[in-house]
């Protein structure tokens, strides 16, 4: 099975969403999740955010998520339109067609559009 990095938008009207502030994780005893923001479902666990650096970025910035550093990054599509960007290893989406090396913001990955399931 191929490596695959899973990039997530931070944009205030994007997909994804922080919930669940450190005290609510440790009275339910549940690991912080970033949600999608339309249905709450558990896109991604805080653990697996990682700081997969592009040469592609226009710039890149550091932020604490849900208590991990983390690295985000910006980047421009053909639009033009731009994006704050971080990784994470594992994330629970739908791919939507086929992945395509063209226009990747990644050099050597292939990227796909992804959706809530």
């Amino acid at each position: 099975m191929p490596f695959r990095i899973w990039i997530l938008l931070l944009l205030t009207h994007q997909l994804v969403s922080t919930v669940y502030s450190a005290t609510q994780c440790q009275s339910h005893k549940h690991e912080p999740h970033l949600l999608c923001r339309m249905c709450g479902h558990e896109i991604a666990k805080g653990s697996s955010i990682i700081r997969k650096k592009s040469s592609m970025a226009l710039s890149s910035f550091n932020l604490t998520v849900m208590n991990n550093d983390c690295l985000v990054q910006l980047f421009e599509n053909g639009v033009p339109e731009q994006f704050d960007v971080f990784t994470v290893t594992q994330a629970d989406l739908a791919l939507s067609g086929k992945p395509t090396t063209a226009l990747s913001w990644f050099p050597g990955y292939a990227w796909t559009a992804a959706l809530c399931p």
